[in-house]
């Protein structure tokens, strides 16, 4: 996984608008940094979106550095 740092400085340097422009996604981090760690089904209940679209969001907030996520068996859990 990518350090936060360059993935801060990848979102500065212009990635961000893309990444950071979608009202789900920003909602997504919203819920992520009142709770320290999540699952995919509480994230989308508090969010108030279908589980199969936040996950597609969380890949792409993955991808971009700006989450994390462990796995424990079937379950897995997202981390900003």
């Amino acid at each position: 996984m990518r350090g936060r740092g360059e993935a801060g400085k990848r979102l500065v340097d212009g990635g961000g608008e893309e990444v950071l422009g979608n009202r789900l996604r920003l909602k997504i981090l919203k819920v992520l940094s009142n709770v320290r760690e999540l699952n995919i089904s509480e994230i989308a209940r508090k969010a108030c979106a279908n589980h199969e679209t936040v996950a597609k969001h969380l890949e792409v907030l993955e991808k971009e550095g700006i989450l994390q996520h462990k796995k424990f068996g079937r379950i897995q859990l997202i981390q900003a």
